[in-house]
């Protein structure tokens, strides 16, 4: 009897012990559409890494399934930062906040012109359902246009073109 209270309570801090630590994800470089969904219990942290190779805008979205009392998270909040963190959940020195956003807000939330480099989300939040919760993470990124140089050119004749009509105009 007491070897199997033994394994039972080892098997229950196992298992505190896993939920407990942070999962870190990697996407390697973002494509146009990553998502990830995630089974939680009680406190829980993950993170979730990308790169981006050229000047991006990123669109990023929580979404959770609930079954009242059995699935079901408390809160939850994500935060994307430029930089990196390591497969153990160390934040790399200087890594800076560029926003974030919750579960339960109703459209995507935009960053605009994020440069290229190490980039990461940081997903934390509580459950509170007897089997844990579950969220779903998706991001979409595109690279923002970049002006050609033609289309400097052009704009550039424009304005001479429109200062010569005013000063015709003004003899």
């Amino acid at each position: 009897m007491k070897l199997v209270q033994t394994l039972i309570a080892s098997v229950v801090l196992s298992v505190a012990a896993v939920s407990a630590q942070a999962q870190v994800y990697s996407w390697g470089q973002h494509g146009p559409l990553e998502s990830k969904s995630a089974l939680v219990n009680g406190s829980f942290t993950d993170y979730f890494n990308f790169s981006l190779s050229a000047t991006s805008n990123i669109s990023g979205l929580l979404t959770s399934v609930t079954i009242p009392t059995f699935v079901s998270l408390e809160s939850a909040a994500v935060t994307l930062y430029k930089g990196a963190v390591d497969n153990n959940g160390n934040v790399q020195a200087g890594s800076t906040s560029v926003g974030s956003f919750a579960l339960g807000d109703l459209k995507a939330k935009s960053f605009s012109s994020l440069g290229s480099g190490s980039y990461f989300y940081k997903v934390s939040g509580v459950t509170n359902g007897s089997l844990g919760g579950s969220y779903t993470l998706s991001s979409s990124a595109n690279v923002a246009p970049v002006p050609e140089p033609e289309t400097y050119a052009l704009m550039g004749l424009g304005l001479v073109g429109l200062l010569a009509a005013r000063r015709r105009k003004a003899k």
